[in-house]
């Protein structure tokens, strides 16, 4: 019995849901929750990384002629507020296929750096295939009975806005905008009518504490007759290196996945869906793997989430690959893992070669003995060095654990309306200085529009101002010292008080 149940789906996927998912459907995917640019096309460049992602896909295994999906897109941030995207994917369902080539601009406006709004067009380019000579039909049909290869190609537009407001993104966008259709045959007219979609989708995330973050993801899909699919789900990560997600969707399917960042620049993710209905209750289930390349990263003053944890400034990708050690005294290379003596030997001979010759040696700003003063106050101010206020790593993102200090800031400048104050970032002397710079002025700007936009504190009452590395409070010898220079200083001043 339940072999001829099984045999009944068979025959509905190649006669029914074949035609109707290559024809009306849009695909589905989990990649998502690593990559947001496959959701929609407001999200190229928001990241202000250039990442990669390669994404594979089998639905319904075990049963013939189920989707089959292989996608890989690049996106990128150009100009601060301007994101370009591409994305190719091809698509095998039976005896269908369909090419995809997806070109994407993007713009964004930033009110702050917790306040943003993105639009987002996608063009689209669909090669569509029909191979007739695989099926049997004896003649009854003119058009699968020529056996040939039938092609068709279409044209379409995607778009979509997001909204962005501190930890909570809301998107709203329609899909295959103008429903071109896809004629295969212009004798007979034969081919696909593809439907316009709209969908929307909403996330939050919220830190639990420096290590595990928490988020909960919606999506929702229809087509021009509002039949409604979505789907609910949420994820659990630790550290920004592995996560857990588990989701439902609406077709009767629960999605189990799992991540990791194995490196700063490399993201792998796994997902299983099991069918809890319908013809996935017959099949082994569907599998799907993500890998995501980071190519090229900025700092982003966007605290989105992104499958890339934050950059180590410590050492090398390539240093914690090999982990070598580098002398810079006596100018040799010892190689701590086994296997690559025979190249470092080479390159210490290299190196003895040039030791006998003159050096000029160049002393870098990084390199010059860092001067400790004290801060310098103007007449008429006071310094309070907001202790414990905790941001995320190399990101402007600050720790839902570090409020409750903003709110006493907030509540002593609502106390006393004549006090206007000065918001100071510092940071470490760890990466470039530039970014160091950037960093701080960042960091200084989330505090205020903390205090404007949750505290209703008026902005002409705050300025904002970056030090970056230039000015420590300790030595940054240590990681003590370090911590202690990555701070966020509040100068105070009465206006009413005669100086």
């Amino acid at each position: 019995m339940v072999e001829m149940k099984r045999l009944f789906y068979i025959v509905i996927l190649q006669l029914v849901i074949v035609p109707c998912i290559f024809a009306q459907q849009l695909p589905i995917s989990n990649q998502y929750f690593v990559n947001r640019y496959a959701l929609a096309p407001a999200y190229a460049g928001y990241n202000g990384n250039l990442e990669l992602f390669i994404n594979y896909r089998q639905d319904w295994v075990g049963v013939p002629g189920a989707p089959v999906r292989t996608n890989i897109g690049a996106n990128g941030n150009f100009f601060r507020n301007m994101g370009i995207g591409i994305s190719v994917s091809n698509e095998q369902i039976g005896n269908f296929a369909n090419f995809t080539t997806d070109f994407t601009y993007a713009y964004h406006i930033m009110f702050s750096n917790i306040h943003s709004i993105s639009f987002g067009l996608n063009a689209k380019v669909l090669r569509s295939q029909y191979n007739a000579s695989k099926v049997g039909t004896q003649g009854f049909d003119p058009f699968l009975a020529s056996g040939e290869v039938l092609l068709g190609t279409s044209y379409d537009f995607d778009a979509s806005v997001l909204y962005h407001y501190q930890n909570l993104n809301f998107g709203l966008g329609t899909e295959r905008l103008l429903g071109t259709d896809v004629n295969l045959n212009n004798a007979t007219k034969t081919g696909f009518d593809f439907e316009r979609h709209y969908f929307s989708h909403i996330s939050y995330f919220y830190d639990i504490n420096r290590k595990f973050r928490a988020e909960a993801v919606g999506v929702f899909r229809a087509n021009g007759a509002f039949d409604l699919i979505y789907d609910a789900g949420f994820a659990f990560s630790y550290k920004r290196q592995v996560w857990l997600n588990t989701m439902y969707r609406s077709n009767q399917t629960m999605v189990f996945a799992v991540g990791s960042s194995v490196y700063d620049n490399l993201v792998i993710s796994y997902a299983y869906e099991a069918g809890i209905g319908g013809i996935g209750k017959y099949t082994s289930g569907s599998h799907e793997i993500s890998i995501g390349f980071l190519i090229n990263r900025t700092r982003s003053v966007r605290p989105l989430p992104t499958a890339f944890r934050p950059a180590s400034n410590s050492e090398s990708f390539l240093a914690k690959l090999l982990d070598f050690k580098i002398d810079s005294v006596n100018k040799n290379v010892t190689i701590v893992k086994e296997g690559y003596e025979s190249q470092i030997g080479e390159l210490n001979k290299r190196i003895d070669s040039l030791k006998s010759r003159p050096t000029v040696l160049a002393v870098t700003d990084k390199e010059k003995k860092e001067e400790i003063k004290p801060p310098v106050l103007e007449p008429g101010w006071e310094m309070e060095i907001l202790k414990n206020l905790e941001f995320a790593k190399g990101s402007n993102q600050i720790f839902s654990s570090s409020y409750p200090i903003l709110n006493r800031l907030a509540a002593r400048m609502t106390k006393r309306p004549t006090l206007v104050i000065k918001i100071v970032g510092h940071t470490d002397n760890i990466g470039a200085s530039r970014n160091n710079l950037d960093l701080s002025m960042q960091r200084a700007q989330a505090v205020m529009d903390y205090l404007v936009t949750k505290k209703a504190i008026d902005p002409s009452r705050i300025s904002v101002e970056g030090k970056g590395e230039d000015e420590p409070i300790d030595t940054n010898d240590t990681e003590a010292g370090k911590a202690n220079n990555r701070r966020i200083e509040v100068k105070f001043k009465d206006m009413l008080k005669r100086e």
